[in-house]
Formats: C-alpha cells, sequence, structure tokens
C-alpha cells in the first residue's frame, strides 16, 4: 500500500509539474506573439514554478523508485515459494536488472512476467495467459515517458524562445505519459499483491 500510495502522490505532483510547464509555455508564447503584457515578475513566478515543482517530481520518482524496487525484489522473493519450475531468474536480478544498461530496458518486465506466472501457478506453456495485458501497457508506457523524457532534457538546451516553448510542449506531453505509467503501475501492483495474498506469501 505505501508503494500505491507513493504512485499517487506522485500522480499530483507530475500534475502540477505539468501545469508549471504548460503555464510557462503559454507566457513564452505571449512573448512570442507579442499578444499580451508579460511582466518581469510573471516570468520569474513561471521560471520559480517550474524550478520547484520539477524538483518535487524528482524526489518523488526517486523515493518511489526505490520502494518500488524493495517491493519488485521481496515479491520475487515470494514467487520462489509458489513456482512450480524454475524461475528465469534470480531474486537478485529484481534489483539488478533495474541498473544494467541497455538490459534495463528488458529485464524489469522479464521478472514481472516471471512472478505473475508463478503467482498462478502457471506452467510455462500459461504465460501467455497468466500475466495480465497490463504489465506490457505498464512497460511500454515507462519507456516511452523515458525516452520523451530525455528529449525535453535535450531540448530545453536552446537558447531561443521558441525552443523554450517547444520543450515546456514536450514537458508537459511526458508527463500524461508519465500518469498513465504510475496508474498502469498501480494495477500491476494491486494485481501481483492480490495473487500473492490468495496464496499466503504476500
Amino acid at each position: 500500500k505505501i508503494v500505491q500510495g507513493l504512485l499517487a502522490l506522485c500522480i499530483l505532483v507530475t500534475l502540477y509539474n505539468m501545469w508549471t510547464f504548460a503555464d510557462r509555455a503559454m507566457l513564452v508564447s505571449d512573448l512570442i506573439n507579442e499578444s499580451g503584457a508579460v511582466t518581469t515578475s510573471q516570468a520569474i513566478d513561471a521560471d520559480n514554478a517550474v524550478q520547484a515543482s520539477s524538483l518535487l517530481s524528482l524526489g518523488g520518482v526517486v523515493l518511489t523508485g526505490i520502494l518500488w524496487i524493495v517491493w519488485f525484489h521481496r515479491s520475487y522473493k515470494n514467487v520462489t515459494v509458489l513456482a512450480r519450475r524454475q524461475l528465469a531468474h534470480s531474486p537478485g536480478w529484481a534489483i539488478g536488472g533495474c541498473f544494467v544498461p541497455f538490459l534495463n530496458f528488458v529485464r524489469p518486465t522479464q521478472i514481472a512476467d516471471d512472478m505473475f506466472a508463478a503467482s498462478s501457478f502457471a506452467t510455462p506453456g500459461a504465460l501467455a495467459r497468466s500475466v495480465p495485458r497490463v504489465v506490457t501497457v505498464w512497460w511500454s508506457l515507462w519507456i516511452i515517458s523515458s525516452i520523451v523524457g530525455r528529449v525535453v532534457a535535450r531540448s530545453s538546451r536552446g537558447d531561443s524562445l521558441s525552443s523554450l516553448r517547444t520543450s515546456d510542449w514536450i514537458a508537459a506531453f511526458a508527463g500524461v505519459l508519465t500518469i498513465a505509467a504510475a496508474i498502469a503501475a498501480i494495477m500491476v501492483v494491486r494485481e501481483l499483491t492480490s495473487r500473492q495474498h490468495a496464496h499466503g506469501v504476500a
């Protein structure tokens, strides 16, 4: 429940973060189009709001990420009790798989698949039926949002108002993906925890 609560909190923080980026983007549009009087104070406030919300968002992601990995590792250790077959990976990969470059694009979802299969008392042939689609949705959204986040980081290096506006709108869009990924992650946690509770190991 702690992990689910932090994911829900991240959604709220991301909404605020999206609003600050969108607000600054509209402010920059007014400057570019000269369609409204933008004061220095408004510009400073918009910048400060973006910086504050970004730091808050980063802190939430780091804290949630740490507790997610702890939960992920514990859940994988739980399925060693349930599995009627040799698991594809050792419990240590539930942690290490999140940090090894390139491998971290596939190993976490492989471990999630393994956990759902084992928690369903599935045989290898029943893997596809025992793993809910939300796992694929969650991981796909996470990968896409991470990629978009890197695009934002690169586009923010521009020194023109136009590039700043573009970066801010991309950041706001990235927030939509992050929220969708967080919702899917909550569903993953609930479903897996429910399956493990049913067998008395969670």
